[in-house]
């Protein structure tokens, strides 16, 4: 079961993603399809018997979903009632797409800056504010190539804020026509596909979505995007988005569970950016196991009716049996006879090699040690023997001995 303060922090980090979301002015224009989708990203039994899987969620717009209190985890089908939750930084992998076109170098107000000045200052601002510290993060920026025809990575999963605001902020372009966004949206799909680390992974479009409908074949590239579980956002630049442009751009973002906003100013990508940052986190499930055999077995999580599974392999090693000798034994040895002929008193001789009749003092005790684990010791009880008495001892004599 999920605690209650993770479900608060979850719900609250959820919330803020989607009010940000609902004020953006081109949010109204578009209502983004109720997707709710969970899927097991890793399974560690490395600290055996305790297991922990982590689990990536998204709902509408491929916002981590908010409230987890319902989730079930089972093991080969057995639910387990005693989990903890926690949520763990992974980072995320983002292809930024510019469709620096003719109208990118465009000045929309009196502000002094283009389209192309905004898009790096929104890009800086991704870095500077949103991407993980610690380095977690991997963006990469696509443009048209030299050619036009192609794309070409001015950052290739830069993890630095300052590698990708560098990129970003030297780039100028020249005034071209049309850009080859066909190629770069498959380049930027096909790079993200290469990730096998469970991890989420997004495009964002920067654009003015005036041509895309001239310009993408959207079959190829939602279908492409939907096989390699990638959404698609995009942002319309420009000081005002068309209903012809927005749809356009909901042509790549409403099939493959993204977003589209209208970004005229840079912190109006500020949404978009907050989202990438929830996913970066993912959920953590904690419990004790309790299976006993070698093998391959499954865990799964369940919402509702949304279900995935997940094989891991456990190799039990059993524990080692050692015994652990004293460093030094204690010898017992059989003393001369006394003047009356009768045996004096046993002495202790720790040192003595040459003794007769030696035993040590006590049983050694047998320790099992598992592999790389800690020794236990088993304790035994030491067994007394008695014996008839000699024909030779008298009424004084001990009449028995231990060994």
């Amino acid at each position: 079961m999920i605690d209650q303060g993770t479900a608060r922090r979850i719900l609250f980090y959820g919330a803020t993603v989607i009010l940000l979301l609902v004020a953006s002015p081109s949010f109204a224009q578009q209502v983004p399809r109720e997707s709710d989708d969970l899927r097991i990203t890793a399974v560690d039994s490395g600290a055996f018997p305790t297991v922990t899987v982590r689990v990536l969620t998204t709902t509408a717009g491929s916002a981590p979903i908010g409230d987890l209190t319902r989730l079930v985890l089972r093991e080969n089908g057995v639910p387990i009632p005693d989990t903890t939750s926690a949520q763990t930084p992974v980072g995320v992998d983002v292809a930024l797409v510019i469709d620096a076109n003719a109208d990118f170098l465009l000045f929309d107000d009196n502000s002094g800056f283009s389209r192309r000045d905004k898009v790096a200052a929104g890009i800086s601002r991704y870095a500077e504010q949103f991407m993980n510290p610690a380095g977690l993060d991997r963006v990469s920026l696509l443009v048209p190539d030299e050619t036009g025809q192609g794309a070409a990575f001015l950052t290739q999963d830069a993890n630095r804020p300052n590698d990708l605001a560098d990129a970003v902020n030297a780039y100028n372009p020249p005034a071209t026509g049309a850009t080859p966004l066909q190629a770069m949206l498959t380049a930027a799909i096909d790079h993200l596909a290469t990730s096998a680390d469970g991890r989420f992974q997004a495009v964002l479009l920067y654009t003015d979505g005036a041509r895309l409908d001239r310009q993408l074949d959207y079959p190829a590239l939602t279908a492409a995007a939907l096989a390699a579980r990638t959404p698609i956002y995009v942002a319309i630049l420009g000081a005002d988005a068309s209903a012809e442009e927005t749809a356009n751009a909901g042509g790549l973002s409403s099939p493959t569970n993204g977003l589209t906003l209208h970004v005229p100013e840079p912190a109006a990508a500020d949404p978009l950016y907050a989202l990438f940052q929830a996913q970066g986190q993912q959920t953590a499930l904690s419990y004790r196991s309790a299976l006993r055999e070698d093998g391959t077995h499954q865990v799964s999580v369940s919402l509702g009716n949304v279900r995935d599974t997940a094989s891991f392999e456990l190799t039990l090693t059993p524990p080692e049996l050692s015994i652990d000798a004293p460093a030094s034994p204690v010898r017992r040895t059989k003393a001369p006879s006394s003047p009356t002929g009768r045996p004096a008193a046993a002495r202790i001789d720790a040192a003595s090699p040459t003794s007769r009749c030696s035993s040590t003092t006590g049983p050694t005790p047998p320790a099992t040690a598992a592999p790389d684990g800690p020794t236990t010791s088993i304790t035994t009880r030491p067994r007394t023997r008695r014996t008839t008495p000699s024909a030779g001892y008298g009424s004084g004599a001990n009449p028995s001995r231990s060994r």
